[in-house]
């Protein structure tokens, strides 16, 4: 909240939101970062100003109260807004604008982008000098200054006193500026010629520090034992990389840059060619254990909603004809793990790989979960992890071999289950295929294999179709069994376990129900006490073969 009377403007996304073509509402975050610091007035004093950040609503809406960049009596005057559109099913923007405080309520998307400006700072005007107005003449009594003339004298008594600085510790006063040599025992010697080559090394080492400050000239190598403190960036380039290296978006800060040339050309290991690529590597001896020793690389998390990916990036135009890239650089693909999804609205906790949709939005592909969701305030590591494509064909390439497998030890199941939710949860399990939990004793027995229903509610009901590993037979439902015989024939049996010795062969049980209603067009083949009967449409019962 600002301090009443502060003008502010008003910012919103319009009646209808942000949306795509389709009319879905944009999601993800806007952010507003002013392009000051703080503005001074002299009636509410200092405002720290800083980034704010907004999600959008369910409608792809937002409403958020700024202040003016023109606010009255504020300086500086006339600076901007950035404005970040972070949007997870859309592509996103970065652009300036200006909130004057002539128009109190703003959209959004109807307002026009400007240059980034700071402003301007209004000096406020002289109303009095010591007390008089108009045309002031100041004398230096009046601004407490000594009179005209005295620091010119001062600075030439002092240029000719034998001991200027008597009265410091570093005066002449407090130091020899003699030494008789012969009252250490040796030969007094002019020392004109060592003191002047002293003072010209001293010269030489302060115009090579210089020189290192002012990033004109480099150091050749270096030992420090104690932490080193960079402001800026450090730049590590052997290979005498171009100018003008991309380092991402507008406005990245880079904190270390390793850079490459093609200045060793291909690696085809012909004459002249080197390596001219930077790189980092890091070494380790050690396991992690307790102490995390053998960690080469740590990424610390500092916010809920911060994310630590590895990205990789590929010019916006791709390569021309001398495979030079062509546009920005834009992230392509990014790996690593964070905490909460993009629009805060969940918790990931997942690592990822994330692939560019042809909207160019940075979509999720493939997540290893590495803790509980649902669990806001801890790690709460898991005992079972998931792992999950999105927006992704999962293809597993067999042309040298190559096996999906489905594994475990004996007496458990292995199981395909065809859902309806990507949790797992039971309630939604509509089909499974699966390897039995029979155990295997032995003449192939156990391992056999189901296809098993489930009911709307997630229930198990039945296995449709089974297949014994040990005779190949398939039973299809209660009492229909596809027997294998021999290599070249099978039988067929309903409701019946004897084939009579036979191979090739229909067995059919006893009709456990006879049928009793009409049949209509057709008719029913069925066996009562060992005769083979057919019932007509007309309700005819029809004795082909006796018992």
């Amino acid at each position: 909240m600002f301090p009443v009377g502060v003008e502010t403007v008003t910012v919103t996304a319009g009646a209808s939101g942000y949306r795509t073509p389709d009319g879905d509402p944009y999601l993800g975050t806007i952010r507003f970062t002013p392009s000051v610091a703080r503005v001074t007035s002299a009636t509410h004093g200092v405002i720290a100003l800083g980034a704010v950040n907004i999600s959008l609503n369910a409608s792809g809406g937002f409403s958020e109260t700024l202040l003016a960049t023109d606010a009255e009596g504020f300086s500086p005057t006339g600076w901007t807004y950035r404005v970040d559109e972070e949007f997870t099913n859309a592509p996103g923007r970065a652009y300036d604008i200006s909130l004057p405080a002539g128009a109190p309520i703003v959209t959004l998307p109807a307002l026009a982008p400007v240059a980034s400006s700071t402003g301007t700072v209004e000096s406020p005007a002289v109303l009095s000098v010591n007390g008089e107005t108009g045309i002031v003449d100041l004398n230096p009594a009046d601004v407490g200054a000594d009179p005209a003339g005295a620091a010119t004298a001062a600075v030439a008594t002092h240029a000719v006193a034998l001991d200027p600085h008597g009265d410091r510790a570093y005066g002449n006063s407090k130091f020899a500026l003699s030494l008789d040599l012969a009252e250490l025992g040796g030969t007094v010697n002019d020392l004109s010629t060592t003191v002047t080559a002293v003072d010209g090394f001293v010269n030489d080492c302060l115009v090579r520090v210089q020189a290192i400050e002012q990033g004109t000239a480099f150091l050749a190598g270096g030992n420090f034992t104690a932490p080193v403190d960079i402001a800026g960036s450090l730049v590590v380039n052997p290979h005498g990389a171009p100018a003008g290296y991309p380092i991402g978006q507008a406005g990245a800060a880079e904190s270390v840059s390793i850079l490459s040339s093609f200045a060793g050309g291909e690696d085809e290991g012909q004459p002249g060619q080197f390596d001219s690529t930077g790189r980092l590597n890091l070494y380790s001896y050690q396991r992690a254990d307790v102490g995390s020793y053998g960690e080469t690389v740590r990424h610390f998390l500092m916010r809920k909603d911060a994310k630590a990916m590895e990205a990789w990036y590929f010019p916006s135009g791709g390569y021309d004809v001398n495979r030079d890239p062509v546009g920005t650089m834009r992230p392509v693909v990014w790996t690593g793990a964070h905490w909460e999804a993009n629009n805060h609205a969940s918790n990931h906790k997942h690592w990822s790989v994330e692939t560019p949709s042809s909207t160019g939005s940075i979509e999720t592909r493939f997540e290893v979960r590495w803790g509980d969701p649902t669990n806001d305030t801890a790690i709460a590591g898991l005992d079972k992890t998931m792992i999950a494509t999105n927006l992704a064909d999962f293809v597993v390439r067999c042309t040298n071999g190559q096996e999906m497998r489905l594994t475990s030890p004996d007496g458990q199941e292995k199981k395909l289950v065809f859902s309806r939710d990507a949790e797992g949860d039971p309630q939604y399990r509509r089909w499974a295929i699966r390897s039995t939990s029979e155990s295997e004793t032995g003449s192939n027995a156990g391992s056999n294999w189901q296809l098993a229903r489930y009911d709307d509610a997630g229930i198990f009901q039945d296995n449709p179709i089974v297949v014994s590993r040990a005779t190949g037979n398939v039973t299809l439902g209660p009492g229909l069994i596809a027997r294998r015989g021999s290599g070249s024939a099978s039988s067929l049996s309903l409701n019946s376990t004897s084939l009579g010795g036979g191979i090739g062969v229909l067995a059919m049980g006893n009709a456990p129900t006879l049928p009793t209603a009409s049949v209509t067009g057709g008719g029913v083949l069925y066996a009562e006490a060992g005769a083979l009967k057919w019932k007509g449409s007309s309700g005819t019962i029809t004795v082909i073969a006796a018992a």
